[in-house]
């Protein structure tokens, strides 16, 4: 008899706990009491665990809870660490700009420099440029020049246009490196070109342009008896679009 009556207060103080932790509408730790007196408590409900990041804290909301920055947290010092960058040093990209694109093509008269070859010869060329800031352009030209029976000279090249202002009428230079292919009669050769301009952009602010230039390319590559480096010299109109 005594043994049921420890049994039913036990089963009664647990049903009372429980019905109370819910009337008070919060978290209560469950408490169940064993036949031998002594207390345990039961396995309480799985909390929710939030990661606050460093520098930020918590505050309360009428609906709960908020993460904020904390305006008093200062970040470690990590300059003596190797590798290690603060994060108020840490570079972010600018905004991007886009280029303005052209298409371009010109011609003109050329000269060849050391090899045997007639006068005159022609030079011609066409390719893209992107101007990339009000400075810089970049460029990927295709040129040949020849003077339609001893000698001929193309190259494929990637370069730059340097101009020295933003206004309608801007000079100029430019560079470029690229492959190079000649011919003359008995031998020809291929090899790495490199290539120099100078030259003035007319109506620069339109959408259409004209270029003056006089360029200079050589191929890095010995042709014809002398076996000595080709040279192309020219002086071209061209058009961008």
């Amino acid at each position: 008899m005594l043994h049921s009556m420890r049994k039913f207060g036990c089963l009664s103080l647990v049903v009372v706990a429980t019905l109370g932790g819910r009337s008070w509408g919060q978290s209560q730790t469950n408490i169940t009491v064993q036949g031998d007196g002594q207390t345990q408590a039961a396995p309480a409900a799985k909390d929710t665990v939030k990661m606050v990041p460093e520098g930020s804290v918590v505050v309360p909301t009428p609906s709960g809870t908020a993460v904020i920055d904390d305006q008093a947290y200062t970040p470690p010092d990590t300059a003596s660490e190797v590798g290690a960058i603060p994060p108020s040093q840490v570079k972010v990209l600018q905004n991007r700009r886009e280029s303005k694109q052209f298409t371009g093509a010109g011609f003109g008269p050329a000269g060849f420099g050391n090899i045997d070859e007639k006068m005159p010869a022609y030079d011609v060329y066409a390719g893209h440029f992107w101007e990339v800031n009000k400075h810089a352009a970049i460029k990927a030209l295709g040129e040949v020049a020849s003077d339609f029976d001893r000698a001929t000279l193309a190259n494929l090249q990637l370069g730059a246009n340097l101009y020295a202002m933003p206004t309608d009428i801007s000079p100029y230079v430019g560079a470029g490196l690229g492959l190079g292919y000649g011919t003359v009669p008995g031998d020809r050769s291929f090899g790495f070109n490199v290539g120099a301009s100078i030259g003035a952009l007319l109506f620069r602010t339109s959408n259409a342009q004209m270029n003056l230039e006089g360029s200079a390319q050589t191929m890095l590559s010995e042709l014809g008896e002398d076996k000595s480096m080709p040279t192309v010299y020219a002086a071209r109109l061209g058009v961008l679009f």
